[in-house]
């Protein structure tokens, strides 16, 4: 017999139950899944260290970011940039890739 949703045995049971009747919950039981059984620092995103970022990059190792949506650090950039001495436009330029943005961002690069 197949047990009902809220009676799987372990939790991935529960993610494949998800995937199949509540596809739009699944993100959330794959994140209870991965922290259960490999630990939380697994699904915590770590917060941005745009000084230790900036250490790493040079002339030859731009930094680029490569955001999922509602992400945007615009204005932490821009923040971080005037302590630099990199004003937004004249020595700071960003660029979203899409639309033919490309060969702007490789010339800028």
């Amino acid at each position: 017999p197949v047990p009902k949703v809220g009676e799987a045995e372990d939790l991935f049971d529960r993610v494949l139950f998800t995937k199949i009747f509540r596809e739009d919950s699944l993100l959330f039981s794959v994140q209870r899944y991965i922290g259960d059984n490999l630990g939380q620092q697994f699904t915590e995103i770590p917060p941005l260290n745009i000084e230790e970022v900036y250490k790493d990059s040079n002339k030859s190792t731009p930094v680029i970011f490569i955001l999922s949506t509602g992400a945007d650090p615009t204005g932490m950039l821009q923040r971080f940039a005037v302590t630099k001495d990199r004003i937004p436009g004249e020595r700071l330029h960003i660029i979203s890739l899409g639309q033919g943005q490309g060969p702007i961002a490789e010339m800028r690069i």
